[in-house]
């Protein structure tokens, strides 16, 4: 697993300033420096932006690890990182001043839609040398003395390639077109606040209008909050799910998300419709004489009626693993070996599949998206023997369990309320454990890889 070299590159910039600005005693300096503000170059027809709070990232940390949670790994990590790429020239200077705002935005053309990163730079030069200069296809951008661009391009059709030269066009006119700032006026991170996103324009094809949402720390939790206006009703459903293990359901599925849901159901020989709301709770995988089964309930409520031929059909549930027997004219059985499931046909357009059926509710609630529960269900294995022992020893598996072992809890939701869409929810982390601190340490472990 491989972080992309201008990201990569991005990281590993940020983290040897931290790093070395700290023993060279310099770091109480840079950190009340003033920084130049760039989000004039927001383009104002932006569907959405971001403000990532550099400074107050770096502060944080430096105060975390070396003085709330000092942490021996990461220090050994941060120096090799320092060391070894000093001496084989890992480390470039890619010009970014690691200590300002990031801003990132978004914009939709006749072509597709462009995601833009604005900078400041220390060094216009290196930029241009060491990050534009390298970028692939459909990617390019530019820069001033002060500021500069990166633009990514995904296309509305497959084959569409945008050149660089076109890419560069584009963000030389942002450049030179600076805005009056409409993004950033009224709402400001506070301290301890990480990022901010604003959304300004109300596309109507969208659920969600204008709002914005922030995340910022507090010890060690992170904590999510916001809201925006509506644009349009999703419709109630008549069944939900209630958490247990790993939860997450959600009715805000992008047209995207749908494809590639229908995709994997026909790829497994389910030729359904498209999904409209999925929910499931997790609980990890039990392996055994019967292979992997995942420890799961799942609930499928569907945009039109679910053909139910196509849902029992035999063939493709023995490829599964499982055989299908019918218990009633809405509820089957799936067996493997003596693990089984239901398969309950709920209403014409909702169906469920899990080991039982007691956290099925018919109560209806207001909300539009929900992640809770404890995330070690994630990498939950149970049985499995000498399989399963080198799952654990699989270092991106280990580094991946090793993160979601320092997390306490997640209560993440989105539910509407007189009109307006709200946001809010935390992720906490376990005793003696750092928002900034493990993440670092996920990041430094995937960059060995």
């Amino acid at each position: 697993m491989k972080m992309t070299s201008k990201f990569r590159s991005v990281f590993l910039v940020s983290i040897s300033v931290a790093f070395l600005a700290l023993f060279l005693g310099v770091a109480r300096f840079v950190l009340v420096e003033d920084v130049h503000s760039h989000e004039k170059y927001i383009p104002d027809k932006s569907q959405y932006a971001i403000q990532i709070q550099g400074k107050e990232i770096f502060k944080t940390s430096i105060h975390d690890l070396f003085l709330e949670y000092p942490d021996r790994e990461i220090f050994n990590l941060l120096q090799k990182l320092i060391i070894e790429g000093t001496t084989s020239q890992k480390i470039k200077d890619i010009g970014i001043n690691v200590l300002s705002d990031v801003f990132i935005f978004n914009y939709s053309t006749a072509g597709g839609e462009f995601f833009g990163f604005i900078f400041q730079l220390t060094n216009s030069n290196s930029f241009q040398k060491n990050l534009l200069d390298q970028v692939s296809k459909n990617t390019g951008g530019a820069c001033n003395s002060e500021t500069g661009i990166l633009l990514m391009f995904k296309p509305a059709f497959e084959k569409t390639v945008l050149s660089k030269s076109e890419i560069e066009k584009e963000a030389l006119q942002i450049l030179n077109n600076p805005q009056q700032g409409k993004y950033f006026t009224e709402n400001q991170l506070s301290d301890n606040s990480f990022l901010l996103l604003e959304k300004t324009s109300s596309d109507p094809t969208s659920f969600f209008g204008t709002g914005n949402v922030s995340l910022h720390s507090q010890d060690s939790i992170l904590k999510i909050k916001g809201s925006f206006s509506t644009n349009k009703k999703i419709p109630k459903s008549n069944w939900s799910l209630r958490p247990h293990g790993f939860h997450l359901s959600s009715s805000l599925l992008t047209s995207e998300i749908k494809d590639s849901i229908q995709k994997q159901l026909q790829k497994q020989g389910f030729d359904l419709p498209k999904p409209a709301k999925i929910a499931f709770n997790y609980a990890g995988i039990q392996m055994g004489n019967g292979g992997i089964i995942p420890k799961v309930e799942l609930l499928l409520e569907f945009d039109t009626v679910v053909p139910k031929n196509k849902l029992i059909e035999p063939k493709s549930w023995r490829k599964l693993g499982f055989t299908l027997s019918e218990k009633s004219a809405q509820e089957y059985v799936l067996s493997n070996g003596s693990t089984e499931f239901l398969l309950l046909f709920l209403d014409a357009k909702t169906v469920f599949i899990g080991s039982n059926k007691t956290n099925l509710s018919q109560q209806q609630n207001n909300r539009l998206f929900h992640l809770t529960g404890d995330a070690r269900y994630l990498t939950k294995i149970e049985g499995g023997g000498l399989i399963a022992m080198s799952l654990n020893l699989y270092p991106p598996f280990r580094i991946s369990k090793d993160f979601v072992e320092s997390l306490k809890t997640s209560d993440v939701e989105i539910y509407t309320k007189n009109g307006k869409s709200i946001v809010r929810g935390e992720i906490s982390f376990r005793e003696k454990k750092s928002v900034t601190v493990e993440t670092m340490r996920l990041f430094l472990k995937l960059n060995e890889l």
